[in-house]
């Protein structure tokens, strides 16, 4: 979808259907996503939507087998339609399938933990983490969506990478400080980003969180565009201002490695 396209989507209304519609799968993603099964009023706090309405969209998810419900604390999780579309998705040539390798050896290599990112409209979402020998703990739980962009080493590459549109959006609002090492001067941010595309890799040194550091490389889809992201992940001690070359080489081959799978399985 080009600019204008956007801009078209903007300006039209959305029918009642359309809203119902968003409105169920953000509470279908609201207990994908959490680490434990969700009560109502804690969905209705999260998405901002009334209790009573919250409520009778989880009735038709339960219905249809997306969403159940606990006898005895009332809390809501994934059904097993839910399950059953996800193992039907072809997995073949999926960003999840094509990491499987890279990660695990990206791991062995450096011993640290590795997460995969994969970009959303203004977020990252977490698809996969593998624990390494260092730095243990400290990946992030699959299915967590992490922002803002500008802080997190997932979030720089999407800036870097991603739609101009995005980037520029993000540089004109206030960068709010994740931790006092976050950049939160816009030049400075641009500059970032600007040395990001010519490294080919980000870093985030205790930006999003003290006394953690990651770097990631970029994973690019068959058009070129950004799908995704690999970091190493662990202690600021070990990913430093000055890396030592091999993490971030290793990195970079990793998300090459899964690029070129990625393309592989589209034919080109």
């Amino acid at each position: 979808m080009d600019s204008q396209d956007r801009k078209i989507a903007r300006n039209t209304p959305r029918e009642p259907g359309v809203r119902a519609a968003e409105t169920t799968l953000r509470i279908l993603e609201a207990v994908a996503f959490a680490r434990d099964p969700l009560g109502v009023t804690q969905i209705a706090k999260q998405l901002k939507l009334s209790k009573a309405g919250v409520f009778r969209y989880l009735q038709s998810l339960i219905e249809h087998g997306f969403v159940v419900q606990n006898r005895d604390t009332l809390r809501y999780r994934l059904g097993p339609k839910a399950y059953a579309v996800s193992h039907l998705a072809p997995v073949g040539s999926d960003l999840i399938d094509a990491s499987d390798e890279p990660i695990r050896e990206l791991s062995r290599q450096t011993g640290l933990s590795v997460v995969l990112g994969a970009p959303m409209e203004d977020s990252v979402i977490i698809m996969r983490t593998f624990a390494g020998t260092r730095g243990m703990g400290l990946t992030v739980t699959p299915g967590r969506v992490i922002k803002p962009l500008h802080a997190p080493v997932h979030g720089k590459l999407v800036l870097a990478f991603g739609p101009e549109e995005l980037k520029e959006k993000v540089l004109s609002a206030p960068l709010s400080p994740e931790t006092p090492k976050t950049i939160t001067d816009p030049s400075q941010l641009r500059q970032e980003l600007d040395k990001i595309r010519r490294v080919g890799f980000s870093m985030a040194l205790e930006e999003n969180r003290l006394g953690v550091a990651a770097l990631a490389a970029p994973i690019f889809g068959p058009n070129n565009e950004l799908v995704g992201s690999i970091a190493l992940v662990s202690f600021a001690h070990d990913i430093t201002a000055n890396p030592d070359p091999s993490l971030s080489e290793a990195a970079v081959d990793a998300a090459a490695k899964i690029t070129k799978h990625l393309r592989s399985a589209a034919g080109l």
